[in-house]
């Protein structure tokens, strides 16, 4: 098991039973956490564990094994303050 943890902006289950992992950055520019870095490749590779309670509202109450999927970094428009 991994040290620490990583809490996923958006998590969606899909009709064929997967899920869609999404991570929101406001820029393209925006780093990934060490615990990211660590985490997201090792939920594609092995899964995971829902340690919160905030997944029962789609069917995943806590201590729910994910199956392995990978996490899509999704960012957002850049925000431009010059003008």
């Amino acid at each position: 098991m991994l040290p620490g943890s990583v809490r996923l902006d958006r998590v969606g289950l899909r009709s064929d039973g997967g899920f869609d992992l999404i991570d929101y950055k406001l820029s393209p520019n925006s780093p990934l956490t060490p615990n990211q870095r660590l985490h997201y490749p090792a939920l594609g590779q092995y899964g995971g564990l829902v340690t919160g309670y905030q997944g029962r509202d789609i069917g995943l109450p806590r201590l729910s094994v994910l199956p392995p999927a990978t996490v899509e970094v999704k960012t957002g428009p850049v925000l431009r303050l010059d003008r």
